[in-house]
């Protein structure tokens, strides 16, 4: 698995898969590390953009792997969003705004995967709390506290904070059909909202409003496999 503490915190989920799948993987995650080849990531600090030198670097080195190596299935995953808002400014040697900057490095780092794998997998990302301020223990303060809080987000807002990625997206599903997408969220959100509990289980990170905890996770990926089966599996098939 190739991406960032998104991708990193979709571990025990994935290991749920895996096994029942009989499956071993490889987590060569990195913070703040999208795949998104021959791209610089810069960020907001006290007013100065500053290199995240780190992001091409690791991805430098990923691509460099890549290039010498063949697996059965690669999987990318990570936090989108942060990509499209005003904290974050990516740069390549062509490209000028940040969707088209984004869009170039996701097609680059699908055209590598497809090379060296004979299985591509995209991970959709989880809702963030702090879309809409709710707090990580917001559950666990409405059971205690016997407040009426809401502990959702609503689909609308996780929707309007994916749009521009999913367009790109569905733009790199034409591009590359036998592309897998996974969508964890089919498990916790319906047409209305998104939970942020699963079988009494909460599962963001106390205090982080967008990373899954670890129990979190691994009930995403139990109550996936009761639900939709295991798409690893599914992929073994293929």
């Amino acid at each position: 698995m190739i991406g960032d503490s998104h991708a990193n915190a979709y571990t025990a989920m994935l290991d749920e898969w895996a096994k029942d799948a009989d499956l071993r993987g490889y987590d060569v995650t990195q913070s703040s590390t999208f795949y998104l080849p021959d791209v610089q990531r810069f960020e907001l600090k006290l007013n100065q953009w500053k290199e995240l030198t780190k992001f091409q670097k690791r991805n430098d080195a990923i691509t460099a792997h890549l290039k010498e190596t063949h697996y059965p299935m690669i999987i990318l995953a990570g936090s989108y969003a942060q990509y499209f808002d005003d904290n974050i400014k990516l740069k390549d040697s062509v490209h000028h705004t940040e969707e088209e900057i984004f869009r170039a490095g996701l097609m680059k780092a699908l055209e590598i995967a497809h090379q060296s794998s004979d299985q591509v997998v995209l991970i959709n990302d989880v809702p963030h709390l702090d879309w809409e301020g709710i707090p990580s223990d917001c559950n666990i303060r409405k059971e205690i506290l016997h407040r009426d809080a809401s502990c959702t987000v609503s689909r609308k807002s996780y929707e309007a904070h994916l749009k521009q990625f999913n367009q790109i997206l569905a733009e790199a599903k034409l591009k590359y059909p036998q592309l897998k997408i996974i969508d964890p969220t089919k498990v916790i959100c319906d047409q209305q909202a998104c939970k942020t509990m699963l079988n009494d289980v909460p599962l963001y990170r106390f205090k982080d409003d967008n990373h899954l905890n670890d129990q979190g996770s691994r009930q995403l990926g139990v109550e996936y496999l009761k639900q939709f089966g295991n798409p690893l599996k599914d992929l073994k098939k293929d």
